[in-house]
Parts: structure tokens; C-alpha cells; sequence
């Protein structure tokens, strides 16, 4: 379905003389490679309140992507 859809999408991108970039993301190397310690320390030196980020803690408390 996605190859169909990308062949769909370029072909109407050259009917128009558009172009486009694609970004293709796997999200489990990304997701499970996440160091979160540094991730909130890093969090904490930018300023960010730490409502926001105990709320990001509980929401990736325990979570893995595959």
C-alpha cells in the first residue's frame, strides 16, 4: 500500500513539475536507542519546567518500541 501510494504521489509531482523529499524513520532503532537519563538531564538544562518532564517520564516509563 505504501509503494502504491509514493508511485501515486510521484507521478503527480511530475505531471506538476513539483519535487519532494521523503524522510523514512525506523522508529524502533530510534525509539529503543534513546539514552532517557541523559534525555531529561539534557531536558532539565534547557529549562524545561519538570512538570513536563516527569510527565514525559511517565509516559516512556517502561515502553520499548519492538
Amino acid at each position: 500500500m505504501t509503494t502504491f501510494a509514493l508511485t501515486i504521489i510521484n507521478e503527480k509531482l511530475w505531471e506538476y513539475n513539483q519535487s519532494v523529499q521523503y524522510l523514512f524513520i525506523d522508529f524502533q532503532k530510534a525509539y529503543d536507542s534513546i539514552h532517557r537519563d541523559a534525555l531529561w538531564k539534557c531536558m532539565k538544562e534547557f529549562k524545561i519546567l519538570t512538570k513536563l518532564i516527569n510527565m514525559c517520564k511517565t509516559c516512556t516509563k517502561d515502553q520499548k518500541c519492538g
